[in-house]
Order: C-alpha cells, then structure tokens, then sequence
C-alpha cells in the first residue's frame, strides 16, 4: 500500500468503526443554523474585496461585516477610552 497521501489510502487506513463526533455547527457554516462571522457571504465579500482592490467592494465587505448579530462576549463590549 502507498502512502502519497491521496484519499483512497487514507480511507484504507481508517477503521470502519471509529467513532465520529457529532456536528453541531459550532465551527463550520451551517444554511438556517446559529450565525457565524465567516460565513460564505462574508468570505466572498472579502476575497472580491482583496483580488479587485477597489474602495466598493470593500465598503460591501465592510457593509456586511459591521451590519452582523453579534457573535462573541467583545462583540457586545463598548471602548470607553483611555483609562484615568
């Protein structure tokens, strides 16, 4: 058996009764499931934003990053400024 990495032999080295974790969505996108930050759109946005380089496609990254529910404890924390 060949180890170059390719699918097929890591199927083969894998045991067909291996215990699989369940997939809540915590950590990948998820169509009609709780909100992530980098979701398809966003990413698209961001990438668009990066290969054209123009100041439009980075306001509508920016439109859809600053619009987002939050989704982390920092997103709700306000700066309150320099601290006397």
């Amino acid at each position: 058996m060949q180890r170059d990495g390719s699918s097929a032999d890591v199927v083969e080295r894998t045991p067909a009764d291996t215990p699989r974790l369940a997939d809540h969505g915590y950590v990948r996108f998820r169509r009609g499931a709780e909100y992530h930050a980098a979701n398809p759109q966003v990413v698209k946005a961001l990438q668009q934003a990066a290969r054209s380089g123009t100041r439009d496609d980075y306001r509508r990254y920016a439109e859809l990053v600053y619009s987002r529910p939050a989704t982390a404890i920092r997103d709700l924390l306000t700066s309150g400024g320099a601290h006397r």
